[in-house]
């Protein structure tokens, strides 16, 4: 089955950087477009299965094997004509943008203050499927409502979620007292806090385009004696099938971005001989994290 994975990265950047007084100003903005091409590999093209028949005499005075049933372009009782129906190539809009600002703020000659803030919006690439996400608002699939551009189509959209706000703030001080410890000028104490984000990677779109109801297979089965005849000429006959018993790998559609929180608080202190010791505390907290989830389990074998 055809598949590949193509990704272009472009990043355009840009920067300011201003000293007011005490004050340092950094701001600018971060686009990062990524040209996806992927190949999904599910059936696109159709498969056909020869195999032997069971039949005493099928092919004269003796049992036909899979090679006479190919010759012959039977399917053999048990060989199938299969076909998967549905977009194998995605290509989403994958661009992420994120403006940020920064303050270097000198209060003191030992003791500086950072405030930070970076926006970022990641886009809905799940969008440009038909099928995009499921409706969970009430811990299970429901229908959705129209998306748009995909006329007679009833899906719930990939949401936008644009409240991606990361503010950062750290701080540097050098005690100017000399207890034993700290040594005059030779101590530096640092902290900083911030908030990170992560947008929805592309196997995720993928695995959404490459199942049911985005792709919905068809199977013809052969049958008594030799199975299906003229087994190539079928393959156009294949037609969908949509099986509300399927599993499906989707987005809900209250999924926001991946939240990271991290933290930090070292001390650093000057050695004699040129040595440097420093001791930190590094704390990472994830909120809304990916995860797997079964909105349709199986019940002995059998989905509900």
């Amino acid at each position: 089955m055809p598949q590949g994975r193509g990704h272009k990265s472009y990043q355009y950047q840009d920067a300011l950087s201003v000293t007011l007084g005490r004050h340092t100003f950094k701001g600018g903005v971060d686009v990062n477009h990524l040209s996806v091409v992927d190949q999904i590999p599910f059936n696109s093209r159709g498969t056909i299965s020869f195999v032997p028949s069971t039949d005493t005499g099928s092919c004269g005075a003796i049992v036909c094997t899979g090679l006479a049933n190919f010759i012959d372009d039977f399917t053999g009782p048990s060989g199938t004509i299969a076909k998967v129906f549905g977009n194998p190539t995605l290509q989403p809009f994958v661009t992420t943008y994120a403006p940020y600002i920064q303050d270097t703020w000198r209060l003191r000659e030992n003791l500086s203050i950072d405030l930070g803030l970076r926006y970022e919006y990641y886009g809905t690439p799940e969008n440009v499927l038909p099928f995009p996400a499921l409706n969970t608002s009430a811990g299970f699939g429901l229908p959705g409502v129209g998306l748009s551009g995909f006329p007679g189509i009833y899906a719930s959209p990939q949401p936008s979620d644009r409240n991606n706000f990361g503010p950062r703030v750290g701080f540097a001080y050098t005690p100017h007292f000399a207890p034993r410890f700290f040594a005059h000028d030779k101590t530096v104490i640092r902290g900083g806090f911030g908030i990170f984000y992560d947008g929805l990677f592309t196997n995720i779109l993928d695995n959404t385009g490459g199942n049911s109801p985005n792709a919905v297979g068809g199977t013809i089965v052969g049958g008594a004696g030799r199975g299906a005849a003229n087994a190539t000429g079928q393959l156009n006959a294949v037609a969908p099938l949509l099986n509300p018993l399927a599993g499906i790998q989707t987005i809900s559609n209250r999924l926001v971005s991946p939240k990271t929180l991290q933290w930090n608080l070292n001390i650093q202190r000057e050695l004699p001989h040129g040595f440097v010791f420093t001791a930190a505390y590094v704390g990472t907290r994830g909120i809304d994290l990916f995860v797997n989830q079964e909105y349709n389990p199986k019940v002995d074998l059998a989905r509900g």
